[in-house]
């Protein structure tokens, strides 16, 4: 079988199996398509069973009909699944002789599947691509740092997939959080000073006084401040008194 475009799948088009230009098409070739095939198995099952009905006028032959429903329709899902699977999988990157470093080529462009964005971080790929270079490669042995083989000019690239993440390295270099001028007021309280909290629930003046507070504070909190200064210094008055 191949994987050539032909005539659709019977569930998708159940009329495809009565059309006058496929009739005869009841047995499978190997020139046609899956779908193709598929249909035609199920129009040898129908054939059969018409036959053995009218020979035997038994009509539970007609559960040969049901079954090559179900069966075309399961091998049609797992073929389907398997081209999807094989579709999507990641394609892997090896070095090359003639790409040592597994960098992407004009050629490889027709690959549009090619998704492998770890080969900086992979470290087995980065041994193999370093006995890539070191092929062929003369090499002193007192040279451990590979400091002599001006190999520093050839190395992987950044870009190690096709399509290039361009979305991302602008979003990267050009995107800005959201901020408190743009309006947003979760970033315009989160800006604000807020005092602590052991300071808010010890009631001595000293600490409150040497509290920074900001203009931003709303009126409310100054006035409840003042009320209890002015509270403060009313009892702070009134103490000598009760000890005259």
């Amino acid at each position: 079988m191949n994987n050539k475009i032909g005539d659709k799948f019977w569930y998708d088009d159940i009329m495809v199996l009565v059309n006058k230009e496929r009739l005869l098409n009841f047995i499978p070739n190997k020139n046609n398509s899956i779908e193709e095939n598929l249909n035609s198995s199920v129009r040898f099952i129908i054939y059969l069973s018409l036959f053995l009905i009218c020979y035997s006028k038994n009509f539970n032959y007609v559960i040969l009909i049901i079954l090559a429903f179900i069966t075309t329709y399961i091998a049609y899902t797992e073929i389907y699944n398997k081209v999807i699977e094989n579709f999507n999988a990641v394609s892997t990157v090896a070095p090359t002789p003639d790409n040592p470093t597994g960098n992407v080529l004009q050629s490889d462009y027709q690959n549009v599947d090619r998704k492998l964005d770890n080969l900086l971080k992979d470290h087995a790929l980065q041994n193999k691509i370093k006995k890539s270079l070191d092929h062929k490669l003369y090499r002193d042995e007192s040279d451990i740092f590979d400091s002599m083989h001006s190999q520093r000019t050839f190395y992987t690239m950044p870009v190690t997939t096709i399509p290039n993440k361009q979305k991302d390295f602008a979003e990267f270099l050009y995107k800005m959080p959201t901020t408190c001028k743009e309006g947003n007021g979760e970033k315009c309280i989160n800006n604000l000073y807020t005092p602590h909290r052991q300071s808010i629930l010890d009631n001595s003046s000293d600490i409150i006084t040497k509290t920074i507070i900001p203009s931003t504070l709303n009126k409310t909190w100054k006035q409840k401040l003042s009320r209890a200064k002015a509270g403060e210094r009313a009892i702070e008055k009134a103490l000598p008194r009760q000890n005259n």
